[in-house]
């Protein structure tokens, strides 16, 4: 895992941008995010974050819906694709390497998950961001 060096402060700045309601909204759900990247890239549930901060898990569901307007399944994902689009554009490792690093099964649940969220593939995206930042990319295929 060590053979990418990803800035955690890229995933903050990430999220302060695409989800401006995420300072105002809860305060807690900072402590939501800093579960998710502190183990990042590393799967984490609802479960463990619940564990974590002494809270249900109902209550993790309500604050991510309130102040991401999203799900908590799709806050990882979204996190996860924006790695991968960050990786895609920083480096120059293969789809597989990739989705394994982000802690896909392989490479064909990272290209679902691609589709599902900017309706194009992670090769597609690659070659988009030759003129591109994987933010601008992300703001512009990303459907709410």
């Amino acid at each position: 895992m060590s053979r990418f060096s990803f800035a955690q402060d890229d995933l903050y700045a990430f999220v302060e941008n695409v989800f401006p309601l995420y300072h105002t909204k809860h305060k807690r759900a900072k402590e939501i995010t800093d579960c998710i990247l502190n183990r990042f890239p590393e799967n984490i549930d609802e479960d463990e974050i619940a564990a974590e901060l002494d809270v249900t898990k109902r209550w993790i569901q309500k604050v991510c819906t309130a102040s991401f307007l999203i799900t908590f399944t799709r806050l990882k994902r979204i996190l996860r694709i924006y790695s991968a689009l960050k990786l895609l554009h920083e480096t120059n490792q293969d789809m597989l390497g990739i989705s394994v690093y982000l802690d896909y099964s392989d490479e064909t649940n990272m290209a679902r998950d691609f589709r599902l969220e900017l309706n194009i593939s992670p090769t597609e995206a690659r070659t988009m961001m030759m003129n591109k930042t994987p933010m601008e990319l992300f703001g512009k295929r990303w459907r709410r």
